[in-house]
């Protein structure tokens, strides 16, 4: 398996359990408004489609490209 192959296989994993898993109401609450354990979006939460080139010809190591300004 190449470095892509186990890089790709990785974050996939890593993504699908981010989605699957279950968020639930933290202990603290003000009355108002619900506080939860987990963020209910982050950047993580973003399909891997928009953070990764899947082309292993334009990016062997399966890097994420640097944020631009």
């Amino acid at each position: 398996m190449s470095m892509f192959e186990q890089a790709f296989a990785r974050e996939t994993t890593r993504y699908e359990e981010l989605i699957c898993r279950k968020n639930h109401p933290a202990d603290t609450y003000n009355g108002i408004y619900t506080r939860w354990q987990n963020p209910v979006l982050t950047r993580e939460h973003a399909p891997l489609i928009w953070r990764y080139d899947f082309c292993p010809e334009t990016n062997p190591n399966f890097m994420e490209p640097s944020p631009r300004c």
